[in-house]
């Protein structure tokens, strides 16, 4: 499935850097242990049952054939010791007859930052991406709204706060947006036509985006 555009990724990493700088949080010793049993305790709370969203497919049998599920499990691995990075993986890993999603953190220390494998900001940031349907922005309003509520519940109210403050100093968007009714859509529809100006010359003008994406 293809994602749409992934327009606020930037602001929304500029937001946590100034979160984390703002709020630091007790980092963990650096090793894969340490930083799975931090893992395991956000997906094994009622809390990410609860809040993630039912993306993961896999079981005994494979990857991909099990009915969708909110991950019970998410596997950390580590980066080569020069990686500094981290991300979602999209291949999964089998661990005891069943497969699991994985994130991979980095090893090696980042400018301004310490080494991912370290940093619960990066690892709850990388727990969210499992948690984010696929049919949405990879850092679009229901990634940062559940990064929000991650970085609550197992960082803290003032780390959620810095967070919050951030996004809106950055213009991320993360609150759900409002459900029209029809005849709200249809007065927004009209409106939008009234105000709609036609092309300077008699050709049709295509930008490559659509107004969602030019938003």
């Amino acid at each position: 499935m293809t994602r749409p555009r992934d327009g606020q990724r930037q602001r929304l990493y500029a937001a946590e850097l100034a979160a984390a700088a703002r709020c630091p949080t007790p980092l963990l010793d650096g090793s894969v242990a340490a930083a799975q049993r931090f893992a395991d305790r956000v997906t094994g709370s009622a809390w990410w049952r609860r809040c993630a969203q039912p993306t993961w497919k896999g079981d005994g049998r494979g990857p991909w054939f099990g009915r969708p599920a909110v991950p019970a499990r998410i596997l950390v691995s580590a980066g080569r010791s020069t990686m500094a990075g981290a991300w979602a993986s999209d291949w999964p890993e089998r661990r005891r007859g069943r497969w699991y999603p994985v994130i991979r953190l980095g090893m090696a220390a980042r400018r301004q930052r310490p080494p991912a494998i370290a940093d619960p900001w990066v690892i709850l940031h990388e727990i969210a991406h499992h948690g984010t349907p696929d049919g949405v922005a990879a850092h679009g309003r229901e990634f940062a709204r559940l990064y929000l509520g991650l970085v609550r519940r197992f960082l803290g109210p003032e780390h959620a706060r810095a967070l919050r403050e951030e996004y809106a100093a950055r213009r991320v968007r993360y609150r759900q947006p409002p459900t029209l009714t029809l005849e709200q859509r249809a007065e927004r529809a009209a409106r939008l036509a009234t105000h709609a100006s036609p092309p300077a010359s008699g050709r049709m003008l295509h930008s490559g985006t659509t107004p969602a994406e030019s938003r």
